[in-house]
């Protein structure tokens, strides 16, 4: 009577090749740096076309206003896109609370910009008039006391 049982090797674990799994990672960089490479060119034409058709200053306000939402963008990002890329399992019942903290942090960026503008404009030395105009516009088109 043996109490003690030989112990059998296991069998070897297959891994996922290697060379698979890097071929897959140089690819999957290679048309992300295409990516970033064709949205800054046609972004760098983009900008070569307005500065042509609009006058300096305009352009100047233009660059303003970019810089503006491009701040607020950075800052009030929520990760859900990168959340729910990474999730494994099924993402539809996340996708309406995605997209409604979406459409919320829009509306409230929306406001954020629309208030601070003409703080903004008076920091560049920019027409002040023209946000007050635009607050005046738009506040009569909600009221709809007067019409445009």
């Amino acid at each position: 009577m043996q109490l003690l049982q030989p112990i059998q090797p296991m069998e070897p674990i297959q891994l996922p090749s290697s060379e698979t799994l890097s071929k897959k990672v140089v690819k999957g960089g290679i048309w992300v740096f295409a990516l970033r490479i064709t949205s800054r060119g046609l972004g760098f034409i983009r900008t070569i076309i307005l500065a042509r058709l609009l006058a300096p200053s305009d352009f100047g306000l233009l660059g303003i206003a970019m810089l503006a939402i491009a701040t607020l963008e950075t800052f009030s990002q929520t990760g859900f896109q990168a959340a729910l890329i990474q999730k494994k399992d099924d993402v539809e019942s996340y996708l309406d609370t995605a997209w409604t903290v979406s459409a919320i942090r829009g509306i409230v960026l929306f406001l954020i910009l629309f208030f601070c503008a003409p703080i903004v404009a008076k920091f560049f030395n920019s027409v002040f008039f023209f946000f007050k105009r635009n607050w005046s516009l738009t506040n009569n088109s909600f009221m709809n006391s007067q019409p445009l």
